[in-house]
């Protein structure tokens, strides 16, 4: 690089001089351009200054800037170049392929692979298949992810190079052809890889999920048991509320009744002591007892309202019973004794003590009775409790 150029030097003299300068900027390291003196941006600036040319000493300016990374101005430098201009098909690729590079380092794929693409376009036009754009379309396709293009691509470029018998273009197609099919060799296996890895992770949350679906369906079947003992306690208190309900407002109206009767008792005494003495009165007192005397009438009216509440009362008792010991009933509106008994239980009165109270006769025969009803129903360990869970109306 110390040859002088002089001025009577002919355009193609300069122009090889320059190329040479290109190629060692383009292949030789850069410790042995330092050692050669080779100062690529001063050699650019003297082609401009020499060349009649210009889009020729442009691209070699680009080149020099490149050197020095300043990579946005060597693309502004190279698309000042108007390509009408340049009339040489070697150059018009190489002016793509210069940006195609830039680009490249720049690590900007997708505008590398149009200005390659348009590089290749102009080399097929050429008449010496030597080129290098086609395989570097094929590289830039690969690393996009366009394998099935960059394998034809590379196929081609190979085959250019056999049949123009291009040694260099040989050995680089097919070390980069080897390479590609390792690639994919790899990328095939590591697809296998995922989708395997795929298949256990979905096999796995289809495991989970089943798990948890059986779980659900437990749960649902839980909570709609839950729901349906809340809807039968619900009932069954509805059932007692109303129960309740009815047994206090006759229990308060035939309170008052009595209040009433105890009130107009009070005021005949009175009159019968002032109008004819107190044998009179004690005459009345001498008779059967007021109590006894209103038993019936308060039987009758507890019957008439516990068979308004249970109206079927009788008949469920009946099919808890043997066929020969079941209740009849003369009146379907009065119960019987037994029948009485049964009635409290199922108002839930079920001590004796209480029973015999509420029907005024003694505990010993409360207790006969319920010890015969028991032998004589179908299943005397479970018949009492029976009786409480018969429903009303």
């Amino acid at each position: 690089m110390s040859i002088d150029l002089s001025d009577e030097a002919t355009p193609k003299d300069i122009e090889t001089y320059y190329y040479v300068a290109n190629r060692l900027a383009s292949q030789a390291p850069r410790e042995k351009m330092d050692s050669l003196g080779l100062d690529i941006n001063k050699l650019a600036d003297d082609f401009l200054l020499r060349s009649d040319s210009s889009y020729k000493a442009l691209l070699f300016k680009t080149k020099a800037l490149r050197y020095e990374n300043r990579r946005d101005e060597a693309i502004a430098l190279t698309l000042s170049i108007d390509k009408d201009e340049i009339d040489d098909i070697y150059y018009l690729s190489t002016y793509y392929m210069t940006l195609c590079s830039i680009y490249v380092e720049k690590d900007e794929i997708a505008p590398a692979i149009s200005y390659c693409l348009k590089a290749s376009c102009v080399d097929i036009g050429c008449g010496m298949k030597d080129y290098f754009s086609l395989y570097m379309l094929a590289q830039l396709l690969f690393r996009s992810g366009d394998v099935q293009r960059a394998g034809k691509y590379m196929k081609r470029a190979v085959q250019d190079a056999l049949e123009y018998n291009y040694p260099v273009g040989v050995r680089r197609s097919a070390r980069a052809a080897s390479m590609m099919d390792g690639a994919i060799d790899e990328m095939y296996h590591k697809q296998r890889r995922q989708m395997w890895g795929g298949i256990m992770v979905i096999s796995l949350f289809l495991a989970i999920a089943l798990v948890l679906l059986v779980r659900n369906r437990r749960m649902l079947f839980k909570v709609k048991r839950a729901n349906r003992m809340y809807e039968d306690s619900q009932a069954a208190l509805r059932s007692v509320s109303n129960i309740k309900d009815k047994m206090l407002g006759e229990y308060m109206e035939l309170s008052s009744n009595y209040i009433y009767k105890v009130d107009e008792n009070k005021s005949r005494y009175r009159k019968i002591l002032k109008e004819q003495g107190a044998e009179a009165l004690m005459a009345i007192f001498r008779e059967p007892t007021f109590a006894d005397a209103e038993y019936p009438h308060y039987w009758d009216r507890f019957d008439k309202i516990f068979l308004g509440i249970f109206p079927d009362f009788v008949e469920k008792v009946n099919e808890l019973m043997k066929p020969e010991n079941r209740f009849v009933t003369d009146n379907s509106e009065s119960l019987s004794t037994e029948l009485r008994i049964l009635a409290l239980i199922r108002l839930g009165i079920t001590e004796s003590k209480r029973i015999s109270t509420i029907l005024h006769i003694s505990r010993g025969t409360v207790y006969t009775y319920r010890c015969v009803i028991r032998q004589n129903a179908l299943d005397p360990d479970t018949f009492e409790d029976k009786v409480r869970e018969i429903e009303d109306i």
